[in-house]
């Protein structure tokens, strides 16, 4: 319950700040709903409705098939190992958001952000290797010691998760 309640209060305060920026720069009154832009939206987006939720379940595939066939308890500690291996993957997703908007915009185009996309992604694998190096601190600081099996798992999700990085710069 504590939950759920944590989660109403951060979304509605989310909402107050985004609304009060936008109050402040001036672009609140310019919220309106265009019928034209509504009607594109769903024309290009719903199709993408299927998509998301295609990797959504592909990538959570995994932890069903280890809770089904390992258990509850090496689940636990596999979901430590795969969480604590996603976490710097939300650098690189969030800079694909961006260059998604600004290619959508005509801002920019999508050869033009080749050089950025390298760099991000080069930039990961120090970031990598450092996160790889103090996995056994970070899982007995948050989650405790009898977690210390997640380790090992986690660095060896590390090894690929460049690949989903640049997946997830690219799907963006």
């Amino acid at each position: 319950r504590s939950v759920l309640g944590v989660l109403v209060i951060g979304t509605f305060l989310q909402i107050c700040s985004i609304l009060a920026v936008l109050a402040r720069t001036r672009r609140l009154r310019a919220l309106r709903l265009r019928r034209r832009s509504l009607t594109l939206m769903l024309r290009k987006g719903l199709p993408s409705l299927g998509t998301n939720a295609g990797q959504s379940f592909t990538f959570r595939l995994d932890r069903y098939i280890v809770a089904g066939v390992l258990g509850p308890a090496p689940l636990g500690i596999y979901s430590v190992a795969v969480a604590g291996s996603e976490v710097l993957r939300m650098l690189p997703a969030a800079w694909g958001q961006n260059a998604f908007y600004q290619v959508a915009s005509g801002a920019r185009t999508v050869s033009s952000l080749r050089h950025e996309r390298r760099l991000i992604l080069t930039l990961m694998v120090p970031a990598l290797i450092v996160w790889g190096l103090v996995a056994p601190y970070l899982v007995r600081f948050t989650v405790g010691g009898a977690y210390s099996g997640a380790v090992t798992p986690w660095r060896i999700l590390l090894l690929g998760e460049i690949g989903v990085m640049a997946y997830q710069i690219d799907s963006r």
